[in-house]
Order: structure tokens, then sequence, then C-alpha cells
């Protein structure tokens, strides 16, 4: 699921979705998925400007550690959960660390 076209909506959405503090353990999955979908979209379109894959897969850990800060479970125990035929990432994605 893309979440936007425009990065600076991006911003927007993810400082909301962090102050919004989300407990439900299968939307933090969700969003945390969401925002990678969204990134990788961007990032292969040339949507964003100016920063690297590198920085935007930092970006995409920070926004995963600040909505896991709301459960006692990982990204990895989340995905086990509640993944359902997400799409197979390629070796230019970006991506979570495992």
């Amino acid at each position: 699921m893309t979440l936007t076209y425009n990065y600076q909506d991006l911003q927007n959405i993810k400082e909301k979705l962090i102050h919004d503090n989300i407990k439900d353990e299968k939307r933090i999955y969700i969003l945390v998925s969401s925002y990678e979908d969204t990134l990788n979209f961007m990032y292969k379109n040339k949507l964003i400007q100016n920063i690297s894959k590198g920085e935007l897969e930092k970006e995409l850990e920070d926004f995963k550690k600040d909505l896991l800060q709301n459960t006692n479970k990982s990204y990895s125990e989340l995905e086990n959960l509640y993944k359902s035929g997400r799409n197979i990432i390629t070796s230019n994605d970006i991506k979570l660390k495992k």
C-alpha cells in the first residue's frame, strides 16, 4: 500500500503516526510495511531527491523502532504473525534489517 506520492507528506504522516502512540500490533505491522512500500515506490520512481538509499533505510529502521516501542514484540515476530502475501522484495529495494 502506498501512503502518498509526496515525500514531505510522508514525513507528516510518519510524525502523526509516531505521536498517535499506536498499540495494536497488527496495525503496527501494517504501518511499517506500508511505509516500506511507500519508500520503495518513491525511490524506484525517483520521487525523492537528494536522499540516498542508505538514508532511506535508516529512516525506515527509525520508524519501525518508534512504533515498536508500544509493543513487547519484535518486528520479526509481528511479521510471522501478520504477514500475508507481501510482495517479494528485490535486491535493490529499501528494506528492514533482519
